[in-house]
């Protein structure tokens, strides 16, 4: 399934309200594309695309633009508790493709994993993400996400932007 927009900055708004997601995927090969992900005016709880993999696993979810999808629409993902949250209980893997933005709100990607499972990050980047003004974790990891024992996952983010830095640009301080 492809659900793709006009584009962040066109029609496609998502408005999320109160304890919910903007689209929530539980199954596999999917893309989401071209959307801007929004809170409703006093909302809380809100999360832009949640992607569920603990009741079953998932592959083949894609999150922006890819290679093969050369429209550079991406998502933007603005004002939300969490702009991107990861759950999964089971092997599973993700592409966080090209043209994504998180812009304000509390945590820009947050992925959370189990001790006996696995996610599969594709090419181990997040790609030229970018981040902007969040109070919270620009990319959090809990519970074991991303963690094999004795082969820890690197995450390549030398051209996601952070506050309008490239990463491959920023010192050990920043």
């Amino acid at each position: 399934v492809s659900l793709l927009g006009d584009g962040p900055t066109n029609t496609s708004l998502i408005e999320v309200a109160s304890n919910s997601a903007g689209f929530a995927v539980a199954s596999s090969d999917v893309t989401i594309d071209g959307f801007r992900f929004e809170s409703a005016d006093g909302a809380t709880n809100t999360v832009g695309v949640l992607i569920d993999g603990t009741p079953a696993s998932f592959s083949n979810v894609v999150i922006g633009d890819t290679a093969a999808d050369i429209d550079t629409l991406g998502n933007f993902f603005v004002d939300l508790d969490t702009g991107l949250q990861v759950n999964y209980s089971q092997s599973s893997n993700l592409t966080i493709g090209t043209g994504n933005s998180f812009l304000g709100g509390v945590d820009g990607i947050v992925i959370n994993g189990a001790a006996d499972a696995t996610l599969s990050l594709s090419g181990n980047t997040i790609n030229d993400t970018a981040f902007s003004g969040q109070s919270g974790d620009y990319v959090r990891l809990e519970d074991t996400a991303l963690f094999a024992p004795d082969d820890p996952t690197v995450i390549d983010a030398k051209n996601a932007r952070f506050e309008g830095l490239k990463g491959i640009e920023m010192t050990a301080e920043q």
